[in-house]
């Protein structure tokens, strides 16, 4: 019996190394055959030690072929198996595997617990050179997690150990643990001694490692050593030990660790003004460098080769194995695969045809019902302008005749809902044309940025009449433009118009125009804006939805639903696209992106950079105040000495407005409900975006206190009630004044060409210095946008384009363009590269459009340039 059993064991001994050597060989798909024969095996003759011994192998295999999950639920079931200390072994096996994949998968925490189950296991077993060993690297884990106090206690328990343990080595490993230990502490906190005492303790390890002749393990300690010494400016003290190393790797042929050494011994000898050596020992380290990349690369190609081969070679028996068993079921079901194969395509083919002529006929139908619908409603439509007209003409002849002013009121309420139909019509007739895809474009070269004065102009005075301030800014780079005006004047017209309609009396509408140069013409974004009574999220997926209406507002307002969804219909019509982002009571924000054309001739001809807007914008003031009266008359009196005035009545208005807005200076008081004005000025003193708005105290508290505690709040003047208006209008103009002197001094400045780029573009507060660090940061990347600037300077584009407006007096796409061409002649001046190199180098996508704006801004072409 006793020998049955033997013969048992040496059978699983021979089945283990087969499988191990399978193993190594990467033989995967053979060592997991044998694995589970192993399992099957040890089930039957009831060895819990080899089915532990089988589902460890079948979890390694899985872990070396990257099936993570299969590997640790195998490794459990092993564990499972482990039921008492007579299975000490395979638990610190398991234990180490289950910590090592965990570590891989970046799951540290788990990977800790393991590693320390591990060794509770080796504790307990009192196996003190292996525990030994686990804490060595458990340290080491702690030490790369950068929890080096961890790392410490780990240490401190294998001193105690150390005495126990009759291993020189062992003791050597632990004294290079502590001075890899201080060495990183010295990298956290920058402490000198730290220094110290970890070349002590690498002193200790080399000591014990030249005792016993292990030049291979006193390497490490020797390089640390040097790289010590170098740090501590000892540079002879490195270049020995560092010299020792290099002797070390070359007599044991370590080419990796030699190239280590060289790359820091060009450094040293550079430190030590040895510049032959340096460079001597530098191209050394590249070619070095390169070759064990070549070879590293070689032995991976032969690997994938012989994996390959192997692979190959297996799946051609495969082949050949299944053809043979295959072939005789070929042969006897071939007959009755052709009929079945006959009887299928026939089926096929039949309702192939039935669903070509169901569908075709279907077709058909629906297109005569639908060209029927169009040629209805464009019909209809056509004949509801004749009697209008025959309603208007009369109107106008009565409104001549008639001087009674309620006659007049009549006649002009009927003409305005004759207008109002007209339109109405006219936005209809415009659907039509898109639904029957017979809108064309009708593209004519004229001034955008007139144009778009011209449009918002005729909403500003009605919005007036509603007492509803409309702001206006356009940041147009090609004034010259080819566009659609009817297509333009309805996308602008529908969302301006909305957002009156939707805006009580007192509120605020705003329309922002920016364009940008591209490759393909010009991009325009467009951003409308209100703060109105906004579109709850349940609508705002439906309201460029044909005929919706919102439930809010059906009772409310007069409308048909059809604008937004036409000025949607147009745009896709242009290549662009419009989002909304509202809340309710908080407004709406519609933006708009499309593309317009250049032709060829303009694109070639224009010599010009971006230019800016013909109007000249006025200065926008907020005016913060409680008391009516003296909110009137300020802002009264600030308009008619030309400033644009944004009313609020406490500091909650106050900031709702100064997100939307943005304005250029501010009045408030301090006294006001809901949030005052102390409060206010911090929030907006404490905010990046708003920071720079200068501020104007207008209050009643006159005590040096109240003065001294507006002023320490960031506020640039302090005016006390009852004021002279006189002097509020010249401090009002001194903060303008220096705004402009500013944006004057930064013009200046930037055309210094005797200065580099970077000495030109130089912030004076800590967001011009930030944003223009970025900017040369990214000076390359042609993904840098207005866009991706905003995102890095943690803003959005709108606060973040009116915020460099007004801080520079340039716009953020100009700035960057700008940049990008100065940087790129200063380079071609330089010589430091050809014009495509440089293109590439400032962030241009291709040579063409390089040259092309560089032509553009300068008058001569970079190849000119390049000359010079």
């Amino acid at each position: 019996m006793t020998a049955y059993l033997a013969g048992q064991n040496t059978d699983f001994v021979k089945l283990s190394d087969k499988i191990r050597k399978l193993r190594n060989d990467q033989k995967f798909d053979s060592a997991m055959y044998y694995s589970d024969s192993m399992l099957l095996r040890a089930r039957q003759e009831g060895s819990k030690k080899y089915i532990i011994s089988a589902f460890s192998s079948k979890a390694n295999i899985y872990h070396l072929t990257g099936d993570t999950k299969k590997a640790i639920d195998f490794y459990y079931k092993a564990l499972k198996n482990c039921t008492d200390t007579s299975f000490n072994k395979q638990k610190i096996f398991i234990y180490n595997n289950l910590g090592i994949i965990n570590f891989e998968q970046k799951n540290i925490s788990l990977a800790k617990f393991f590693f320390k189950e591990e060794i509770k296991v080796k504790r307990n077993a009192n196996m003190l050179k292996p525990l030994a060993n686990s804490l060595l690297n458990l340290s080491s884990v702690h030490r790369s997690l950068k929890e080096y106090d961890s790392s410490a206690i780990v240490l401190s328990e294998l001193s105690g150990i150390l005495p126990y343990v009759k291993d020189s080595a062992i003791w050597s490993f632990y004294y290079n643990a502590f001075g890899m230990h201080y060495q990183l502490l010295y990298r956290q906190d920058s402490i000198p001694s730290l220094l110290d005492s970890a070349a002590s303790n690498y002193n200790r390890a080399l000591f014990i490692w030249n005792k016993t002749n292990n030049m291979a393990e006193a390497f490490r300690p020797l390089f640390n050593l040097g790289a010590i010494y170098q740090t501590k400016q000892e540079y002879g003290k490195a270049l020995y030990n560092y010299l020792l190393a290099l002797r070390v790797t070359d007599s044991l042929g370590l080419k990796e660790e030699k190239n280590k050494i060289l790359g820091n011994l060009s450094e040293l000898y550079f430190d030590l003004k040895d510049y032959k050596k340096a460079a001597e020992t530098f191209r050394a380290y590249i070619e070095l460098k390169d070759q064990l990349q070549a070879q590293e690369i070689n032995a991976y190609a032969i690997q994938l080769d012989k994996q390959y081969q192997t692979e190959r070679s297996k799946e051609t028996i495969q082949k050949q194995n299944l053809e043979i068993a295959e072939q005789s079921l070929r042969i006897e079901r071939q007959g009755k695969r052709i009929y079945l194969i006959l009887f299928i395509l026939v089926i096929i083919v039949l309702l192939t045809v039935l669903l070509i002529v169901y569908f075709g006929f279907k077709k058909r139908v629906n297109s005569r019902i639908e060209e029927a619908k169009r040629k209805f409603f464009s019909n209809v439509v056509h004949e509801i302008r004749t009697p209008l007209s025959m309603i208007q003409a009369p109107l106008k002849v009565l409104k001549s005749k008639h001087n009674d002013d309620d006659d007049r009121f009549n006649i002009e309420m009927a003409e305005r809902n004759i207008n109002r139909l007209n339109d109405l019509v006219n936005q209809m007739l415009s659907i039509s044309k898109l639904d029957a895809v017979k809108y064309t474009l009708n593209e004519t070269l004229g001034d955008l940025d007139a144009y778009l004065n011209q449009i918002v102009q005729g909403f500003v005075k009605a919005a007036s009449d509603q007492n509803i301030v409309v702001h206006y800014s356009f940041n147009v780079t090609q004034k010259m433009v080819l566009f659609d005006k009817d297509a333009i004047e309805k996308i602008v017209g529908n969302l301006l118009s909305n957002a009156i309609k939707f805006t009580q009396a007192g509120g605020q509408v705003g329309i922002d125009v920016t364009t940008r140069d591209d490759e393909n013409g010009v991009l325009l974004d467009m951003i409308v804006w209100d703060t109105g009574e906004g579109i709850p999220l349940s609508e705002q997926s439906k309201i460029f939805d044909r005929f919706f209406r919102s439930k809010q507002n059906s009772d409310k307002t007069k409308g048909a639903g059809i604008g937004l969804s036409l000025v949607k219909d147009l745009l896709e019509l242009l290549r662009g696209e419009i989002n909304v982002k509202s809340e309710p009571g908080k407004g709406a924000t519609f933006t708009v992106k499309m593309m317009l054309n250049l032709p060829m001739e303009i694109r070639n001809d224009i010599t010009g950079s971006e230019t800016n807007s013909t109007t000249q914008e006025k200065p926008v003031i907020l005016l913060v105040e409680d008391d009516d009266e003296i909110l009137r008359f300020n802002s009264h009196y600030l308009r008619n000495n030309g400033f644009s005035v944004l009313t609020a009545k406490n500091g909650n208005e106050a900031l709702l407005l100064i997100e939307k807005t943005l304005p250029d200076l501010m009045i408030t008081d301090l006294m006001m409900p809901e949030l005052d004005g102390m409060a206010m000025l911090k929030s907006i003193r404490s905010n990046e975006n708003t920071n720079h708005i200068p501020a104007i105290v207008l209050s009643a508290k006159a005590s040096g206190e109240a003065r001294i505690a507006a002023l320490n709040e960031g506020a640039q003047a302090h005016l006390t009630k009852p004021f002279l208006p006189d002097e509020l209008l010249a401090i009002v103009k001194n903060q303008i004044d220096i705004l402009r002197k500013r944006k004057l001094e930064f013009n200046e400045q930037i055309h210094q060409t005797e200065k580099s780029v970077e000495e030109r573009y130089t912030g004076k507060e800590p967001y011009t210095q930030k944003l223009f660090k970025i900017i040369f940061q990214q000076l390359d990347n042609p993904e840098l946008t207005v866009e991706s600037l905003a995102d890095l300077m943690a803003t959005n584009r709108s606060h973040f384009q009116r915020k460099v407006k007004a801080m520079l007096g340039i716009s953020p796409s100009e700035l960057i363009r700008t940049i990008r061409l100065e940087k790129a002649k200063e380079l071609l001046l330089k010589k430091q590269g050809n014009v495509t190199e440089i293109a590439y180098q400032t962030g241009f996508s291709s040579q063409s459009y390089f040259t092309k704006c560089f032509t553009q801004h300068f008058g001569v072409s970079p190849s000119q340039v390049s000359l010079k």
